[in-house]
């Protein structure tokens, strides 16, 4: 009996269609374009949609709509423009401004030519963001209740807060929101081989921000570096500083980054409208931080090369080995590079053609910093923990090395 029920569902099965969707899953991950993870989740929702779709609960209207893209897949060339029309356009779109950049042809590199960039500007995602995901802004800028005003009380005594513009704002512990900007390059094709191809990055985030990097990390912009030319970059951070200068603010702009005030050129549209008013409620966002590695610092700050012969740009220190001012001196009474470092408004007057980014209302030296995977040079372990034992033994345990070598060390390291 059980045999024969065997055979029987055995053959019926036989029958039975196979699961498309299951083959289509399968031969994107075999070609590398899908994780395991992915499929999972694909395929448990769809059963999840077959379950209802038996007891008659599934609403097939969105599941009809994009099986029909691009006529069925008949003219899948027009599937995003379908695609486009049938979801509603989200509300951090607004947040992209269109302009010409001069850069190189991606078929002759001797070719300049004027292409249109994208750039995500901050001020828009900032009251977009306020306006439209309350929550999603208080996680990604706001942070925990009460971060903002504690984090004005802890840097009561950073040096650029002295003469920080950010204090002319009223209730600013309450409304001014500190920012860190990044920027770097990373490989995005050919990782590993010579002819890998560099992409530059430049984000945004809160510095009271919570959750993961993915969850707070704001997008601003994007390009190859092997299109750039000398002055690319000069035209996308006009853009990017003008914005950041609204967000200081906490309000709409009047002009557009080339100075053409929208009532004039643009009357009636909703730039002109909400042109000086605010931008989320009081809110405002101050450059607080600026974060990069040191190849970012001396490419594209144009700060000091850390190969250089003055490589520091916090000090005029040198690297004239024995020279009083030189960055690996240390010693005390001989050391003069620590007491010189440069105050903000010093450091400004020393570099008057700064960087854009650098010309932001309030931003100085003092706030640049090397971002979380840079903050410290490779190899110096050692040398740290040969210090810290140097000053434990001869500077803070009592007695000395001579008299009682063996107990400091035992205390230092108990095992035998």
């Amino acid at each position: 009996m059980r045999q024969r029920t065997a055979r029987h569902q055995e053959a019926t099965r036989a029958t039975l269609k196979k699961s498309a969707l299951a083959q289509l899953l399968l031969q994107l991950w075999s070609w590398g374009l899908m994780s395991p993870q992915t499929l999972q989740t694909i395929m448990a929702k769809a059963q999840e949609d077959v379950d209802a779709a038996v007891k008659g609960e599934l609403d097939r209207t969105d599941f009809d709509k994009l099986a029909a893209l691009g006529a069925g897949g008949r003219c899948s060339h027009n599937a995003l423009r379908d695609l486009s029309r049938t979801v509603q356009t989200p509300p951090l779109q607004d947040a992209l401004i269109r302009f010409e950049v001069p850069l190189r042809s991606q078929f002759c590199r001797f070719v300049v030519e004027q292409r249109e960039q994208y750039v995500a500007l901050p001020h828009v995602s900032f009251a977009v963001l306020y306006k439209e995901y309350r929550h999603a802004w208080q996680n990604v800028f706001l942070g925990e209740p009460g971060k903002l005003e504690k984090f004005w009380e802890d840097m009561s005594s950073h040096p650029g807060l002295q003469s920080h513009p950010v204090k002319l704002l009223s209730d600013w512990k309450r409304r001014a929101i500190p920012l860190s900007i990044h920027g770097d390059g990373t490989p995005v094709a050919g990782v590993g081989k010579a002819w890998a191809r560099m992409m530059d990055t430049y984000s945004f985030c809160s510095l009271l921000a919570r959750g993961t990097t993915l969850d707070f990390t704001v997008w601003i912009y994007s390009v190859f570096v092997s299109l750039l030319v000398g002055e690319s970059m000069d035209h996308v951070m006009r853009v990017i500083c003008w914005s950041f200068k609204a967000l200081a603010s906490g309000l709409w702009p009047e002009a557009d980054p080339w100075g053409r005030r929208y009532a004039d050129h643009s009357p009636g549209s909703l730039d002109s409208r909400r042109a000086g008013t605010q931008l989320a409620d009081g809110y405002c966002g101050i450059v607080w931080v600026v974060r990069g590695d040191l190849d970012y610092f001396a490419n594209t700050l144009h700060l000091h090369h850390h190969a250089a012969a003055r490589p520091c740009s916090w000090c005029p220190c040198n690297s004239v080995a024995g020279d009083p001012m030189a960055w690996s001196e240390f010693r005390r009474g001989i050391s003069q590079w620590p007491s010189e470092l440069w105050s903000d408004e010093e450091w400004r007057e020393v570099h008057p053609n700064r960087h854009q980014l650098l010309q932001l209302p309030g931003v100085g030296i003092s706030m640049v910093y090397p971002d979380h995977m840079h903050s410290k040079s490779m190899g110096t372990d050692g040398y740290t923990y040969g210090s810290v034992l140097w000053l434990l033994v001869y500077q803070i345990l009592p007695g000395s090395i001579v008299q009682t070598p063996n107990g400091s060390l035992t205390t230092l390291n108990p095992k035998p």
